[in-house]
This record gives C-alpha cells, sequence and structure tokens, in this order.
C-alpha cells in the first residue's frame, strides 16, 4: 500500500503554498514565523560568511605587506591608511556582489529535530493580473 504524500500548505494557511505544513523527519507543525524564511541559495551563504571573514584576513594580509615594504621606506604617508581600507573592504565587497548574484530560496527549518531544507523561490502571479492566452 502506497503512503500519501505529505500535507502541503493549503489556501487558508500561513505557509506559502507548495510548502510542507509538517516536518517529515519529526511530524511536528511548522509556523510561518519561526521556521519560514527566505534568503539566498547555499553558495551565496558561503559567499556571506567569506565576505564576513575577508575584512579582517584582508587587514591581516595589508599589515603584513605593509611591514615587510616599511623595512626599506618610511614615507608612505596616506597610502598605509588607505592600503587597510582597500584591504578591509574590498574582499567584502567583493564575496558580497558574488552573494547578491545567487538565487533567492524559500527555507523550511525545524528547530526540533534539526531538519532544514530550501525550495526554488517561485514567484506568484499579481492577483489582479490577467492570464494571457486563451
Amino acid at each position: 500500500m502506497a503512503t500519501p504524500p505529505p500535507p502541503t500548505a493549503s489556501a487558508n494557511s500561513l505557509i506559502p503554498s507548495g510548502l510542507p505544513c509538517h516536518c517529515p523527519r519529526c511530524a511536528k507543525a511548522f509556523s510561518l514565523y519561526a521556521n519560514y524564511s527566505t534568503r539566498t541559495a547555499r553558495i551565496g551563504r558561503q559567499l556571506h560568511r567569506l565576505a564576513i571573514f575577508g575584512g579582517p584576513i584582508g587587514l591581516i594580509l595589508v599589515a603584513i605587506l605593509s611591514g615587510l615594504f616599511q623595512r626599506h621606506s618610511f614615507d608612505l604617508g596616506r597610502s598605509l591608511g588607505f592600503g587597510m581600507i582597500i584591504g578591509i573592504l574590498g574582499p567584502a565587497f567583493f564575496f558580497e556582489g558574488l552573494a547578491l548574484l545567487w538565487p533567492k530560496v524559500r527555507t523550511l527549518r525545524c528547530h526540533a529535530c534539526g531538519w532544514e531544507q530550501d525550495f526554488p523561490w517561485v514567484k506568484s502571479p499579481h492577483p489582479n493580473q490577467k492570464k494571457s492566452g486563451p
């Protein structure tokens, strides 16, 4: 005997349609406010983490490079401060810009058992928009 498909959100539910209403692992009901989120896809989230850690890593690299160059020349002037600003902001802007290129997904997460799944973002048509075609 085949098992029935898991229940999905209905028209009067707060969870958007096409997403499960209960956790497939522990059968706990999902809440829109606690379990549902919209964010970038998994690779975009990894790039966002790189953007957060890119600033300190860039600052360390600039400090090391300025230490190497200061041995030979003590007349760096304003270039050291500018290099530190570029070293901090450059990697952060670069990785965050790459993260923005990844598509958005809808994520359901069960806090009871740790289950998490990304669902593709489906843009529904506006309710007042007329369908084209026959």
